[in-house]
């Protein structure tokens, strides 16, 4: 093995490893640990049906967790590696600083395995808390069922679309906390609807009907839920200014101003934070800043 080393690395690429600082303890620790946080929190907390961004973000996190995982992987063996081609010869004058250097690549490498490790941990749990969202979205999970789930859900994304487009064409902050406006800017109509339906809901419903053959035959009736769910989804985007009307039309939507007024949100890659009142929705933990999905995706 050590053989192998040597042919595909010199001395001088071999020191370069531990030069390089190929782990960084302090800044990627701690936004792996952030990002473990905030997946195991909200797997604790309860979820009803999640919004499009709830699950970007999850298969966000299980996929840069994966790839960290198998990059943590490759480099602990170079180091190891390069470990035993040292350690493996004569040392003659510089026994010593050959000896400091063995140390400290089995050092680097001990730490890439527990970060491999951790990785590995945050994509299995990043994965139950896809599934909990799945399961909330295709009502097998949700109690009291009456049949206007995905009509509530189409409503609470949509108050949010209405509020980033007022947001893009630069309304105050004070403006958009005001009930009125949002529901004036809803109204307006200009093919805001048409927007919401290829923006937003047509992407969460592709995301259910994708997830959904994942499941395959492991889980035929979830397969099937989510499946149903998606064609009610589908159905409601054939006509976004009829739904648009639906939604406006419901207590839903008039609860949802309510909700809004004078609240404060933050945005989380995407993800709004806090807890979006009378929709039972848990949201991304707050202390995972905007910067902490860009980082993760870096590691390594």
């Amino acid at each position: 093995m050590a053989i192998g080393m040597e042919a595909r690395y010199s001395d001088e690429e071999i020191r370069a490893m531990v030069h390089r600082g190929i782990v960084d303890p302090d800044e990627e620790d701690e936004s792996l640990k952030a990002q473990q946080r905030a997946v195991r929190r909200t797997l604790q907390a309860p979820t009803a049906f999640p919004t499009i961004a709830q699950l970007v973000w999850v298969d966000y996190v299980e996929g840069t967790a994966v790839v960290l995982a198998d990059d943590m992987a490759g480099n602990g063996d170079n180091l190891r590696n390069g470990a035993r081609v040292f350690a493996g010869r004569r040392l003659g004058a510089c026994c010593e600083e050959e000896a400091a250097l063995v140390a400290k690549l089995r050092r680097q490498a001990a730490r890439c395995e527990e970060r491999r490790a951790q990785a590995q941990a945050l994509a299995a749990d990043a994965r139950r808390l896809r599934d909990k969202y799945l399961r909330a979205a295709s009502g097998i999970s949700v109690g009291n069922k009456d049949g206007g789930e995905a009509l509530r859900a189409a409503t609470a994304e949509f108050r949010e679309h209405v509020a980033r487009e007022m947001e893009d064409d630069g309304v105050s902050v004070a403006d958009m906390a005001r009930p009125e406006a949002i529901d004036a800017a809803a109204r307006a109509g200009q093919g805001i609807g048409q927007r919401f339906v290829e923006e937003v809901l047509s992407g969460l419903s592709q995301r259910l009907r994708r997830h959904a053959l994942d499941y395959g035959a492991r889980d035929k009736a979830l397969k099937e839920a989510l499946c149903r769910r998606a064609a009610e989804m589908e159905e409601m985007c054939a006509d976004p200014e009829k739904l648009v009307e639906r939604m406006l039309a419901s207590s839903v939507w008039r609860s949802a101003l309510v909700t809004r007024e004078g609240a404060r949100w933050s945005k989380l890659d995407g993800v709004k934070g806090g807890n979006d009142a009378g929709f039972g929705r848990t949201m991304v933990d707050a202390e995972v800043d905007a910067d902490a999905g860009p980082q993760l995706a870096s590691l390594g």
